[in-house]
């Protein structure tokens, strides 16, 4: 009884954010499915900038009753585009596709599907997109060092690329 009272407490907590009242978000609008008005989604329990003002989040507003396993996907989620379901997964500092779900159902099924290891194995088929430099005042890419690293994402990531 104790944790499920945790659980409901715990997702009641990140109601605002669907709403368009927190800061986890990533976009500035909201959607209002009732006005027919969709001005974009809404994401919760978002990263922080991960580069070029991409964020993942754990939920994502036009799929409201869906969420990310952290444990099977430890770093992947929603990136909020517009009216757009985008899975996706960090993997070594460039950005994999889950898929291409076009409703809340097809997600599921993806993320049924699959792991986060056979997602990130379409670096090494050139597949990802890479990141630009965090938009947050983080660090700068340092073409010098970037230079100097062929192509390994490990490498890049450490120059902040």
């Amino acid at each position: 009884m104790k944790r499920t009272l945790v659980f409901v407490f715990a997702l009641t907590g990140c109601a605002p954010n669907f709403l368009g009242t927190g800061t986890d978000g990533g976009t500035t609008g909201g959607a209002d499915a009732s006005a027919g008005h969709d001005s974009g989604a809404v994401g919760a329990d978002c990263t922080g900038d991960l580069g070029g003002g991409t964020k993942l989040c754990t939920y994502i507003s036009i799929c409201p009753q869906l969420g990310v396993d952290h444990d099977k996907f430890p770093n992947c989620g929603f990136r909020v585009r517009g009216d757009t379901i985008d899975l996706e997964c960090l993997c070594n500092g460039v950005l994999c596709p889950m898929g291409a779900p076009t409703t809340c159902a097809q997600a599921t099924q993806l993320m049924n599907a699959q792991t986060e290891l056979g997602v990130c194995q379409q670096v090494a088929e050139d597949r990802c997109t890479m990141l630009q430099a965090p938009t947050n005042g983080g660090t700068k890419c340092d073409k010098n060092c970037a230079s100097q690293c062929f192509g390994d994402t490990s490498c890049l990531r450490g120059c902040g690329c």
